[in-house]
């Protein structure tokens, strides 16, 4: 799953997203697939707390069998020691990642599952995205091939 983060608490309470636009990125850990898991999140700046970057994250937190996604969730930003490679989405305003962050809500995905993980799920959310008009065909097969995002398999029995 690339290098180990720092766990972070929630500061969206005290560094909360403003009305400002702003550039979104996805964000895939390690500078390339090793031909295992891989995480990846979406993230915008939501400013700066005791001179540290936060950044607004998009994702599901947990692990396989044990996944949930809890919105609003800002952190701050740390430098991993491997470099993440980043997949720039475009600048949106408010409203449009008010929309980003409804999409995310509405993804289907099994919080019990132990082969449909984060990739999967972002999958879903970026052709959502596609069909608000939010990024285009062609920005998504960069990202699908780059991380890669796999295709959802079917469940074993749990």
């Amino acid at each position: 799953m690339g290098a180990i983060r720092n766990i972070t608490p929630n500061v969206y309470n005290i560094c909360p997203d403003d009305e400002s636009d702003k550039e979104v990125f996805i964000e895939a850990a390690g500078s390339s697939y090793n031909g295992v898991e891989r995480h990846v999140l979406m993230y915008w700046d939501n400013g700066t707390l005791n001179q540290a970057r936060v950044v607004q994250v998009i994702k599901i937190v947990g692990i396989p069998g044990d996944y949930t996604f809890k919105p609003p969730v800002a952190r701050l930003h740390r430098p991993m020691q491997d470099p993440d490679t980043s997949f720039f989405l475009g600048e949106f305003n408010r409203e449009e990642r008010d929309i980003i962050l409804e999409l995310a809500r509405k993804v289907k995905f099994d919080e019990r599952s132990t082969r449909n993980g984060c990739r999967i799920w972002l999958r879903d959310l970026l052709e959502a995205m596609i069909h608000e008009g939010f990024i285009s065909d062609e920005a998504f097969e960069v990202i699908d091939q780059e991380v890669p995002l796999v295709k959802r398999r079917p469940e074993v029995d749990q």
